[in-house]
């Protein structure tokens, strides 16, 4: 009799048991890449532990079913960004879409004949689509199938689709017929723990790591359980290729830290509807090792030594080009038929030079910071998880000198309709960056963190004026206060001189659409201009040049954009003409103008003049 695995929206579960092994993994190339490159592993001393001569993954997924399986669309878009992913952590990637029965196993023979004879590469198997377990009639351990487009509803026609989909068993001889030292099976599926042995336990040591063979295993879930099209472990898996699976922050990301990382992040999105399992397989020559990935930004070394190229390590001050003129338009523009009041002169084109440093499709980013240390720079910014789930963010910090991005702490916030408090607003103050780690500031959480250290962030009771929770700024020489106007109404209100200020602004619309400029030495006040209400056009947030002479904002709504206004020339324009451009910080480095910025909200973006 056979028991069928029921799915919402996405892959039947395939609740699939090796028996008492392990899985292998089935993905077909029909788009193939070239040989990858050696990629030389280093301990934190600098010293070379472990080489692969070549890293090679097979990504495989099945949307378009028939004969009875529900169509699962979601799998298209996991096979391409997996694949992306993977390219960028040096992989040579080859991906098959919709393969029949036929195409499945010989894409799996084809590709271990390729690349799993040599002892000294890494591969990797990446599965999406249904699976299904069938309990023999007279007893037994229970047999799992990857199922390929064109094996029926087993409730239909079993005899026919045991025929055509791929045995658990074949997977476990594949598995122990590949000759390369590392392999790692992850399936977007669920599966049984008995499929290999769970492990908890984590070497310390990178070089441990490296050595020894190794056959591990990752599934989505446990026996019987869903999982869902839109995949919460394709998501979480990409996240920790990109650097947050790295627990002890070596650089590396081992197969064992994969399945921890995945373990927790899947449980707590899913909100404990998946159960992953991760482990080895049950042998004894080939359960000693582990897998290692380089995360995303770490340093990179081939077998003689030196640098693998990446894309950010021509340096932080090359790469920067002029957006395409196209990107502006009159929509976007304050002209004078919308400007209603103010001191000002408008230029509309003159776009600063920009480029990308970080861009993460399935994730959102906010409140970038930069700051100098030691001559170097880094910049730090919160990142919160593209997937429903727990509230919570992660601070993290770019090194703009090789690139590498670390995480520094997790952050907790109300998971309200906004995406997070204003109590977290980032604030940098000489070495340090001041932070609340949760939502709630009552009740504690302050905490600090110094940057460029790499060191654990620490409590901190005295916190920073949070003048910048307003729409308002105070010029670095403390003569004025630059602050948004809702339809044209601005009062400020100073607290002392040990205090900044505290600005009220009400109108009821709150909508911020203009800029008021305040002399605390004369007391005056002067509109700098001050545009029609329009309902989808609000400033979000104001800062100055170090120099106290320009001040510089964005606008949120759907011409989001970055604007400066020049103080002494009385001149206002637009330096990120493009849509979707938000959280502008100016800083200054080596002696240039800098402006970071968010696009679209997933893309950490620089400017310069």
């Amino acid at each position: 009799m056979t028991t069928p695995l029921i799915r919402t929206k996405r892959r039947v579960p395939i609740s699939i048991i090796l028996g008492s092994l392990l899985l292998g993994f089935i993905i077909a190339p029909l788009h193939a890449e070239g040989r990858g490159k050696p990629l030389g592993i280093r301990n934190p001393q600098g010293t070379q532990v472990g080489l692969y001569q070549e890293s090679h993954a097979l990504v495989i997924g099945v949307s378009g079913y028939r004969d009875g399986w529900p169509k699962l669309p979601g799998v298209q878009k996991d096979v391409q960004v997996v694949s992306q992913a993977l390219r960028d952590n040096g992989f040579q990637v080859e991906t098959v879409q919709d393969p029949d029965s036929g195409a499945l196993k010989r894409a799996f023979e084809d590709f271990i004949s390729r690349h799993g004879r040599n002892p000294e590469n890494r591969l990797l198997f990446y599965f999406a689509g249904h699976g299904h377990t069938v309990k023999p009639k007279w007893g037994g351990d229970p047999m799992g199938y990857i199922v390929p487009r064109d094996a029926p509803d087993p409730q239909q026609d079993p005899g026919r689709f045991e025929d055509l989909a791929l045995p658990m068993q074949r997977i476990e001889e594949y598995a122990l017929k590949i000759h390369a030292k590392h392999a790692i099976f992850l399936f977007d599926s669920c599966f049984s723990g008995s499929l290999f042995a769970i492990t908890r336990s984590v070497p310390e040591n990178i070089s441990y790591k490296t050595l020894d063979p190794v056959r591990q295993f990752i599934t989505a879930g446990g026996a019987d359980e869903t999982v869902p099209d839109q995949s919460i472990f394709r998501r979480q898996f990409i996240a920790a290729l990109a650097g947050e699976g790295d627990r002890n922050r070596d650089g590396f990301v081992t197969g064992l830290e994969m399945g921890e990382f995945l373990q927790e992040t899947v449980i707590n999105y899913s909100k404990g509807g998946q159960h992953p399992q991760y482990g080895k397989i049950r042998n004894p020559y080939l359960d000693k090792g582990d897998f290692v990935f380089v995360t995303g930004k770490a340093d990179k070394t081939s077998a003689d030594g030196k640098d693998v190229e990446m894309p950010d390590e021509a340096g932080f001050e090359t790469g920067f080009q002029y957006p395409d003129p196209e990107a502006q338009s009159e929509e976007n523009l304050i002209s004078p038929g919308r400007v209603i009041g103010g001191d000002y002169r408008i230029v509309n084109d003159r776009p600063w030079r920009r480029k990308t440093l970080v861009r993460l499709p399935e994730k959102e980013i906010f409140q970038p910071r930069a700051k100098v240390v030691d001559g170097d720079l880094f910049i730090v910014y919160l990142e919160k998880p593209g997937d429903a789930g727990p509230s919570r963010m992660y601070l993290k910090e770019y090194n703009a000198r090789n690139g590498r991005i670390t995480r520094v702490d997790t952050l907790h916030y109300d998971g309200g309709g906004y995406h997070f408090s204003s109590n977290q607003n980032l604030k940098i103050v000489g070495d340090f960056v001041y932070y609340f780690a949760d939502s709630d500031a009552d009740s504690g959480g302050g905490r600090k963190y110094r940057i460029g250290s790499g060191a654990p962030a620490t409590e901190e009771d005295l916190f920073y004026e949070r003048d910048d929770w307003l729409m308002a700024a105070v010029s670095p020489n403390g003569r004025y206060i630059a602050a948004a106007n809702s339809g044209g109404y601005a009062d400020f209100v100073l607290e002392g001189a040990s205090k900044e200020f505290r600005l009220a602004i009400g109108d009821g619309k709150g909508e911020f659409t203009g800029i008021s400029l305040y002399d605390r030495a004369s007391k005056q006040r002067n509109v700098l201009f001050r545009q029609e209400y329009t309902g989808d056009w609000s400033i979000g947030k104001i800062l100055w040049s170090d120099d106290s002479a320009r001040i510089y904002f964005d606008n949120s709504g759907a011409v989001a954009c970055i604007w400066e206004y020049d103080v002494p020339e009385r001149l206002l324009s637009k330096i990120v003409p493009e849509h979707g451009a938000l959280h502008p910080f100016f800083f200054r480095y080596k002696n240039k103008d800098y402006i970071l910025y968010v696009e679209n909200g997933n893309a950490l973006m620089v400017a310069t003049r």
